[in-house]
């Protein structure tokens, strides 16, 4: 790798740093670039009571991070629905970017 560049995982931690609430507990594994633009790993960081969530999927697209909703499945209603459509459009994503073959 040229020294100009930057190693993906350092490229994802710059960009997922805004998409949680305690940016320093972010930690990062199996991070990959699979194409320009496009970063799949995995990630940990701490919620607003202070504990670590867990880790979960995430892609960046284009410079836009989108992270797997997890299992915290809201109690049906439109916060279901919601859920939902989250949950489907990220699995899409990642089967369409990050799976092998995807490249």
């Amino acid at each position: 790798m040229a020294p100009h560049q930057t190693s993906p995982e350092k490229a994802a931690q710059s960009i997922l740093q805004t998409s949680v609430y305690d940016p320093e507990s972010l930690r990062l594994r199996d991070v990959v670039q699979n194409s320009p633009g496009v970063y799949c790993g995995w990630l940990n960081a701490k919620n607003r009571v202070g504990g670590y969530v867990g880790f979960r999927r995430f892609v960046i697209w284009q410079g836009s991070p989108r992270i797997d909703p997890g299992d915290d499945v809201p109690y049906g209603g439109d916060a279901l629905d919601q859920y939902n459509r989250a949950k489907d459009q990220f699995n899409n994503s990642w089967s369409s970017m990050c799976e092998p073959g995807a490249e």
